[in-house]
């Protein structure tokens, strides 16, 4: 059902009516589709990046319980060296 929500909570406002009818004509960017896995230890192993942070460094640390671990930017090569 899509726009069901807009149905659940029992809003009478014009803000929220208005927000209801922006919705429906233009469609909504639903937060939950955007993936922020894989979370920091399955980035290792998957080789990618922890969430959604950029990468600022070609070379950094990835704090753990146990200590530091040295990683670096995902396909960094020479290729993509500069680009980082």
């Amino acid at each position: 059902m899509l726009g069901a929500y807009f149905g659940i909570p029992d809003y009478a406002s014009p803000r929220w009516q208005e927000l209801k009818a922006q919705v429906a004509a233009d469609g909504l960017r639903n937060g939950h589709l955007l993936a922020v896995a894989p979370a920091s230890g399955i980035s290792i192993i998957a080789g990618t990046t922890a969430g959604i942070d950029p990468i600022m460094s070609r070379f950094y640390y990835d704090e753990k319980k146990n200590g530091l671990i040295p990683r670096n930017a995902p396909g960094l090569d020479a290729d993509t060296y500069w680009y980082y």
